[in-house]
Protein backbone atom coordinates (compact mmCIF):
# COMPACT_ATOMS: atom_id res chain seq x y z
CA UNK A 1 0.00 0.00 0.00
CA UNK A 2 1.44 3.35 -1.06
CA UNK A 3 0.15 6.51 0.59
CA UNK A 4 1.60 9.80 1.87
CA UNK A 5 2.69 9.60 5.51
CA UNK A 6 0.29 12.27 6.74
CA UNK A 7 -2.68 10.34 5.31
CA UNK A 8 -1.52 6.80 6.12
CA UNK A 9 -0.71 7.58 9.76
CA UNK A 10 -3.44 10.15 10.35
CA UNK A 11 -5.85 7.81 12.13
CA UNK A 12 -6.37 8.67 15.78
CA UNK A 13 -5.19 12.25 15.50
CA UNK A 14 -7.18 15.29 16.56
CA UNK A 15 -6.67 18.71 14.96
CA UNK A 16 -7.92 22.22 15.66
CA UNK A 17 -7.48 25.26 13.46
CA UNK A 18 -8.34 28.72 14.75
CA UNK A 19 -9.92 31.24 12.41
CA UNK A 20 -9.12 34.94 12.26
CA UNK A 21 -12.18 35.87 14.35
CA UNK A 22 -11.02 33.73 17.26
CA UNK A 23 -7.46 35.05 16.99
CA UNK A 24 -8.79 38.60 16.98
CA UNK A 25 -10.92 37.90 20.06
CA UNK A 26 -7.87 36.61 21.95
CA UNK A 27 -5.48 39.18 20.45
CA UNK A 28 -4.35 40.66 23.77
CA UNK A 29 -4.27 37.32 25.59
CA UNK A 30 -1.40 34.87 25.46
CA UNK A 31 -1.37 31.51 23.68
CA UNK A 32 -1.78 29.64 26.97
CA UNK A 33 -5.05 31.47 27.68
CA UNK A 34 -6.35 30.81 24.16
CA UNK A 35 -5.61 27.09 24.37
CA UNK A 36 -6.89 26.70 27.94
CA UNK A 37 -10.27 28.19 27.02
CA UNK A 38 -10.77 26.39 23.69
CA UNK A 39 -9.13 22.94 23.96
CA UNK A 40 -10.16 19.93 26.07
CA UNK A 41 -6.52 19.44 27.11
CA UNK A 42 -5.07 20.91 30.32
CA UNK A 43 -2.84 23.96 30.13
CA UNK A 44 -0.60 24.24 33.17
CA UNK A 45 -0.39 27.79 34.53
CA UNK A 46 2.43 28.24 37.03
CA UNK A 47 1.27 31.47 38.65
CA UNK A 48 -0.93 34.46 37.79
CA UNK A 49 -1.62 35.82 34.33
CA UNK A 50 1.58 36.13 32.34
CA UNK A 51 3.44 33.45 34.32
CA UNK A 52 4.96 30.31 32.82
CA UNK A 53 2.45 28.05 31.06
CA UNK A 54 2.67 24.79 29.12
CA UNK A 55 0.20 22.37 27.53
CA UNK A 56 -0.26 18.65 28.18
CA UNK A 57 -1.50 17.12 24.91
CA UNK A 58 -2.93 13.62 25.23
CA UNK A 59 -1.28 12.94 28.58
CA UNK A 60 2.21 13.88 27.48
CA UNK A 61 4.43 16.41 29.23
CA UNK A 62 4.83 19.93 27.88
CA UNK A 63 8.35 19.15 26.66
CA UNK A 64 6.85 16.47 24.38
CA UNK A 65 4.83 19.08 22.46
CA UNK A 66 6.51 21.09 19.72
CA UNK A 67 5.60 24.72 19.05
CA UNK A 68 6.55 25.59 15.47
CA UNK A 69 6.58 29.07 13.96
CA UNK A 70 6.38 28.90 10.14
CA UNK A 71 7.77 25.36 10.30
CA UNK A 72 10.68 26.13 12.64
CA UNK A 73 10.50 24.66 16.15
CA UNK A 74 10.85 27.33 18.83
CA UNK A 75 11.12 25.02 21.84
CA UNK A 76 13.93 25.67 24.29
CA UNK A 77 17.09 23.78 23.45
CA UNK A 78 17.79 23.00 27.11
CA UNK A 79 14.37 22.11 28.53
CA UNK A 80 12.45 21.21 25.37
CA UNK A 81 9.45 23.28 26.45
CA UNK A 82 7.94 26.51 25.18
CA UNK A 83 6.47 29.12 27.50
CA UNK A 84 3.03 29.72 25.98
CA UNK A 85 2.57 32.93 27.97
CA UNK A 86 5.25 34.62 25.84
CA UNK A 87 3.40 34.06 22.55
CA UNK A 88 0.62 36.42 21.50
CA UNK A 89 -1.93 34.82 19.13
CA UNK A 90 -2.94 38.25 17.80
CA UNK A 91 0.39 38.53 15.97
CA UNK A 92 -0.15 35.26 14.07
CA UNK A 93 -2.16 34.79 10.89
CA UNK A 94 -3.04 31.22 11.85
CA UNK A 95 -2.79 28.91 14.83
CA UNK A 96 -3.47 25.18 14.62
CA UNK A 97 -2.99 22.30 17.04
CA UNK A 98 -2.30 18.72 15.99
CA UNK A 99 -2.52 16.41 19.01
CA UNK A 100 -1.01 12.95 19.02
CA UNK A 101 1.83 10.98 17.50
CA UNK A 102 1.17 12.05 13.87
CA UNK A 103 2.69 15.38 14.87
CA UNK A 104 6.04 13.61 14.65
CA UNK A 105 5.38 13.01 10.94
CA UNK A 106 6.21 16.66 10.33
CA UNK A 107 9.78 15.99 11.43
CA UNK A 108 9.69 17.26 15.02
CA UNK A 109 9.99 13.89 16.79
CA UNK A 110 7.70 14.71 19.71
CA UNK A 111 4.85 12.38 20.57
CA UNK A 112 2.56 14.85 22.34
CA UNK A 113 1.66 16.95 19.35
CA UNK A 114 2.48 20.11 17.44
CA UNK A 115 1.21 23.68 17.76
CA UNK A 116 1.67 25.52 14.46
CA UNK A 117 1.97 29.32 14.35
CA UNK A 118 1.72 30.74 10.84
CA UNK A 119 2.59 34.16 9.46
CA UNK A 120 2.06 35.10 5.85
CA UNK A 121 4.00 38.23 4.87
CA UNK A 122 2.25 40.71 2.62
CA UNK A 123 4.85 42.55 0.57
CA UNK A 124 2.29 44.53 -1.45
CA UNK A 125 0.67 46.38 1.46
CA UNK A 126 3.77 47.86 3.03
CA UNK A 127 2.15 49.35 6.14
CA UNK A 128 -0.75 47.69 7.90
CA UNK A 129 -1.07 48.46 11.61
CA UNK A 130 -3.41 46.64 14.00
CA UNK A 131 -4.38 47.89 17.45
CA UNK A 132 -6.16 45.80 20.10
CA UNK A 133 -6.98 46.77 23.68
CA UNK A 134 -8.51 44.86 26.55
CA UNK A 135 -9.43 45.35 30.17
CA UNK A 136 -9.98 42.80 32.90
CA UNK A 137 -10.63 42.48 36.58
CA UNK A 138 -8.33 43.88 39.28
CA UNK A 139 -7.24 46.74 37.01
CA UNK A 140 -5.72 44.49 34.36
CA UNK A 141 -5.15 46.31 31.09
CA UNK A 142 -3.72 44.84 27.90
CA UNK A 143 -2.74 46.41 24.61
CA UNK A 144 -1.35 45.06 21.36
CA UNK A 145 0.16 47.11 18.58
CA UNK A 146 1.34 45.09 15.61
CA UNK A 147 2.01 45.16 11.92
CA UNK A 148 1.03 42.51 9.44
Amino acid sequence: MVSPRHILYHEGTVSWKYDSATLSRFATADLGQLLSLTLPYPVMLYGPQGALSGILLRGSASNQTTVAWNGFPINSATTGTTDLSLITPGLSDGVSVNAGVPGSLFGYGNVGGVIFLENHPDFINRLNVTVHAGMGSFGTRQALLGTK
